[in-house]
């Protein structure tokens, strides 16, 4: 039994190590260029580990922008003072970071891809057809 314990344990570490390379890559990179290979390879484990714990790209993206969200909901380590000192505070622990720049990049591209979607329904309806192969080309 407690072997399960220390097995959730090592699996829990992994998938947040696989989840903090994802981001660092999407900051550094965007969501384009960050594939399995590299975050596998950014967290240290192969990528047949990675897809132990991530099948694909979505599910990787998925559960990284679950990890981004739950950081803006743990409450501050000190009580706040000044408005201007929690208008800092809060610069400081959640828009200027990585994390919040990954988050944006993730927005980003789905707004993309929604505007390129709405984009082909609207050209397929007038029956004049748009397609192109990459959708973050769109804007």
């Amino acid at each position: 039994m407690p072997e399960t314990g220390l097995q959730q344990a090592k699996s829990h570490r992994a998938r947040k190590a696989i989840c903090t390379a994802t981001i660092d890559l999407l900051v550094e990179l965007g969501y384009a260029e960050t594939s399995l290979n590299r975050v596998a390879a950014q967290a240290g484990f192969s990528k047949g580990a990675l897809q132990h714990h991530f099948p694909n790209k979505e599910d990787l993206i998925a559960a990284t922008v679950d990890e981004l969200l739950a950081r803006t909901f743990k409450p501050p380590r000190t009580k706040p003072g000044s408005v201007g000192q929690v208008l800092t505070g809060f610069w400081t622990r959640f828009i200027n970071t990585p994390a919040y720049r990954a988050l944006m990049e993730y927005s980003v591209l789905r707004v993309q891809i929604r505007i390129y979607r709405n984009d082909y329904l609207l050209s397929s309806l007038s029956g004049a057809r748009k397609w192109t192969s990459n959708p973050c080309k769109i804007l």
